[in-house]
């Protein structure tokens, strides 16, 4: 075969090799490029999530120091509530005179139990009854 004759078939198969190679290229680096897009939305969507978490915290924390502030008025209020039993003229009569009102509150409600059950009780002998 002649040497110019060889060289004008390689060529074109060169060439196509070529081709085919610029084309896996150009494929991986639309690959290397989508999977790039895709650990730039996860790290987006990290970023995003901290910040939820962030907020969230801050909320917690908001609650915690409301909290916090709120048990020190119930203490503030308890103390001058002490402060104002003691300063009774006779403080020691004061919390037993509460103390049977609360008891005598406490009879009526269970008292109040009581026959609410004596109903239902009542209740349910006449359905079966019947």
């Amino acid at each position: 075969m002649h040497p110019m004759h060889e060289a004008s078939t390689s060529r074109p198969q060169l060439n196509e090799k070529r081709i085919e190679s610029l084309a896996t290229f150009e494929r991986s680096r639309i690959v290397k490029g989508k999977l790039n897009e895709k650990r730039i939305e996860s790290r987006f969507k990290r970023i995003v999530a901290e910040h939820h978490v962030n907020r969230l915290n801050e909320k917690r924390i908001e609650s915690r120091f409301k909290r916090i502030v709120a048990e020190h008025h119930v203490n503030r209020l308890n103390e001058k509530r002490i402060e104002s039993v003691s300063s009774y003229p006779r403080p020691h009569l004061r919390p037993i005179a509460l103390n049977e009102k609360r008891i005598e509150r406490d009879k009526c409600h269970a008292s109040r139990c009581c026959m609410q059950w004596l109903l239902n009780e009542k209740r349910i002998e006449s359905y079966l009854e019947s």
